[in-house]
């Protein structure tokens, strides 16, 4: 991963270039503060380095303007949000706490739970996710209490019950104190 939000100078980002020749490169612009330097597009998009480029932006006007004489080797696609695929949830949350190096899964919250989880309209999109793995982990690897999950992540029992609880992972009846 490129990040230019500090900006990007050819010597520093020559060496991730040379190590990703005939590779990938992806470029995050969702924090640039400015535009990217000239060569940046010409290495994403030229034959220097032979990369395939991924570039995130807040919009594709963003992208564009960075890339735009290069703008008809790009393919735009739009990621949906969580919220627009909200019965992915459980199946993200699992690949989420496989990447925690976590064994557990989901599932182990019974169904109605993750049936809750696959309602919530995650507004936050995938940074709320991540959160609601790192909880639910720390919940199952506790045996489903709370409290022991709350003093595992440093925080007060009663924020992590009304987080779980928001997202759908708790019921009414869960165990919060023990």
């Amino acid at each position: 991963m490129l990040d230019v939000s500090g900006g990007a100078r050819q010597a520093d980002v020559r060496p991730i270039f040379a190590q990703a020749t005939r590779g990938t490169v992806y470029l995050d612009l969702t924090s640039l503060d400015g535009s990217a330097p000239d060569f940046l597009a010409r290495w994403l998009v030229g034959d220097d380095y032979g990369v395939r480029s991924v570039v995130s932006a807040p919009s594709a006007d963003v992208a564009r303007k960075l890339l735009e004489q290069y703008a008809m080797r790009f393919s735009e696609i739009e990621v949906p949000t969580i919220g627009t695929r909200r019965q992915d949830a459980p199946r993200l949350l699992d690949g989420l706490l496989q990447d925690l190096g976590s064994s557990r899964r989901v599932a182990e919250l019974g169904r109605d739970r993750v049936a809750a989880l696959a309602a919530f309209a995650w507004p936050e999109d995938i940074d709320q996710l991540r959160r609601a793995a790192e909880r639910i982990q720390a919940y199952l690897d506790h045996d489903r209490s709370v409290a022991a999950a709350a003093a595992a992540l440093s925080v007060k029992p009663q924020s992590l019950h009304e987080a779980l609880t928001r997202i759908g992972a708790l019921g009414a009846r869960s165990r919060s104190t023990q």
